[in-house]
């Protein structure tokens, strides 16, 4: 797996190092949404192995970025400059359907 890692973007690096040290970068938003929201762990590290969209980056009126990957089971948003992902939800199987380009 290393040896492709200089083929990933710095932001999915940054996502991955996170992602190995989840208990102390995962926010606890997420934690709670994934939850209650039954979205699996696997599902939102296949969102990032096989994205359908990466979206752009977006700010909000407070000032915080984020920046959306849809994945088939489920969407996450990630702060591009820290790598945290924050929030999580399942994607809805007409969006997939949309996005593969499918009727």
């Amino acid at each position: 797996m290393y040896y492709k890692l200089r083929f990933l973007s710095q932001e999915l690096l940054t996502f991955l190092h996170c992602w190995r040290n989840r208990d102390k970068t995962l926010s606890e938003h997420l934690k709670e949404r994934a939850k209650e929201r039954n979205v699996k762990e696997e599902n939102i590290l296949d969102v990032f192995k096989k994205p359908l969209k990466i979206g752009k980056i977006k700010t909000d009126s407070r000032g915080r970025k984020s920046k959306t990957y849809i994945g088939e089971k489920a969407t996450v948003a990630i702060n591009p400059d820290t790598g945290v992902i924050v929030t999580t939800y399942p994607t809805s199987s007409s969006r997939v359907r949309r996005l593969k380009g499918e009727s």
